[in-house]
């Protein structure tokens, strides 16, 4: 079918710029067709194709697809952590990623293990300085600052 390790990641770097650019629609097909090239070549697991995956699923959260969303951001960590057992700074961020769409989504509950995995992996994986971790920290209080306030409404009952 003419599959190119370079056609794949060309196609996959052309829909981030598009994504970039909120061009969310263009960006998805981009991405589609690069992961599925890059099941082609890899068979397996491969980081490649589970960049790709990450990358779709930020596609379809931007489109508001969150249910394709969440399957492949959980296909993208599942693949990750089979390839890093031990942690690596990509699936750090997948992780983040993949909670701040559930943050986003209002399901603050799911994403702080996430969140919390993903601050512990990247404070061991990257210098202090990284300007991921204050992210990845300001994530992880939002999350908290969103729980709190779900119990806050919880307990008084009815929100009021």
């Amino acid at each position: 079918k003419g599959d190119n390790r370079t056609v794949a990641a060309s196609m996959a770097s052309l829909a981030i710029a598009r994504l970039l650019l909120g061009r969310n629609a263009e960006a998805e097909p981009l991405f589609t067709q690069a992961l599925e090239m890059n099941q082609r070549l890899y068979k397996g697991d491969h980081m490649d194709v589970a960049s790709n995956l990450s990358n779709l699923a930020r596609a379809h959260q931007a489109l508001g697809k969150t249910d394709e969303a969440r399957q492949a951001f959980d296909e993208a960590v599942a693949m990750l952590r089979r390839l890093s057992p031990e942690g690596s700074p990509l699936l750090a961020r997948v992780l983040w990623r993949s909670a701040t769409a559930r943050v986003d989504n209002g399901d603050a509950a799911a994403a702080l293990p996430e969140l919390e995995a993903a601050v512990t992996m990247a404070e061991k994986l990257l210098p202090p300085e990284h300007p991921q971790l204050k992210e990845y920290h300001e994530t992880l209080a939002k999350c908290k600052e969103a729980l709190a306030e779900q119990g806050k409404v919880n307990a008084k009952g009815d929100g009021e």
